[in-house]
């Protein structure tokens, strides 16, 4: 009696507690990613390809396969808080979206995610800081599962994150400064077109007085 009664004090015990070695049993577990890049191209420059949701296309690979399988949707405003982006993958009962919220003044953008399967659900944040006539712009994502096994699927759920983050970042900054350059590009070419327009206006024959003045 006494082995029965401890075997089921051990059960009880099990189910309250959540133990992860029974079968189904939910953990909570947590990520945490981060990239950072010096990107040579001003802050004012950067900002709009960041808070501008439709632009994420040009540069973001956030949760690409769901993007790639069935094109996103952006709806509320275009930048700002509110502003929300929902995707859904090739199986219907994946995808999710991703809603900025507000930001303090060196933050480009926070967000927050969610998604429809059992996947991850975060927040995100970039912030974008000058540093002469460069920028660092660093990206953190986070946050917290309550699945089961999800000590491994949080770290599956890192490693996607560490992958996106570095991509994007990569691909952002190769976008930038590009713009960047064709930027001074066109400044240069305006200065030279004007200082032209100077020379020529001062190279040019003064009209002396009026006959009969």
């Amino acid at each position: 009696m006494r082995t029965v009664h401890s075997f089921q004090c051990a059960m009880l015990l099990s189910s309250l507690l959540c133990l992860p070695s029974l079968a189904g049993c939910k953990e909570d577990a947590t990520w945490k990613s981060e990239g950072k890049v010096s990107i040579a191209a001003g802050a004012e420059l950067l900002k709009p390809w960041l808070q501008e949701l439709p632009r994420w296309s040009n540069w973001s690979v956030f949760n690409a396969e769901g993007l790639a399988a069935n094109g996103p949707t952006v709806s509320g405003p275009p930048s700002g808080a509110g502003a929300t982006l929902v995707w859904r993958g090739a199986n219907k009962l994946v995808g999710g979206k991703l809603e900025f919220s507000a930001a303090d003044a060196n933050a480009a953008v926070s967000y927050k995610s969610t998604t429809l399967a059992d996947a991850p659900n975060g927040t995100g944040r970039l912030t974008v800081v000058p540093d002469g006539k460069k920028s660092t712009v660093t990206w953190t994502d986070a946050g917290k599962l309550h699945v089961a096994d999800a000590v491994k699927k949080a770290a599956e759920v890192q490693a996607a994150r560490d992958w996106m983050i570095q991509t994007s970042l990569q691909k952002l900054t190769a976008e930038a400064e590009e713009a960047a350059a064709w930027q001074a590009k066109m400044k240069a070419k305006q200065v030279a077109e004007e200082q032209q327009r100077k020379r020529e206006a001062l190279a040019m024959p003064k009209e002396g007085p009026a006959d009969g003045d």
